[in-house]
């Protein structure tokens, strides 16, 4: 059955129905229209290439309010003491535009 998985910050288990994951959290898949999009701005992240961030929320939202414009200030938690090596993956997500030479922010 396509309920049959459960999936947390922690635990992973069972045949994962990605259409259904999507649904419960109310993201979007990232579709080649929005890869195109992103493109324009610089190399997409790798892990987007690759399929392994796969969905979203609202980041075309956000493009659009950056193509008027509009600046935005990109936030994550990282816990480290908690998973080492999700806090490196977000970390290196995070710093992926700025290395692009995209979206720095002046902290004056």
């Amino acid at each position: 059955m396509a309920e049959d998985f459960k999936v947390t910050p922690w635990e992973v288990t069972g045949d994962i129905d990605y259409d259904v994951l999507m649904k419960k959290f109310g993201t979007t898949p990232i579709d080649k229209e929005l890869m195109d999009r992103i493109s324009r701005y610089g190399e997409p992240h790798y892990m987007m290439r690759r399929g392994i961030f796969y969905c979203h929320r609202d980041l075309g939202m956000l493009l659009d309010d950056y193509d008027k414009g509009n600046k935005f200030y990109l936030v994550a938690r990282l816990d480290c003491a908690e998973d080492p090596t999700a806090a490196t993956q977000v970390s290196k997500t995070v710093e992926w535009p700025e290395d692009d030479g995209l979206w720095t922010m002046d902290l004056k």
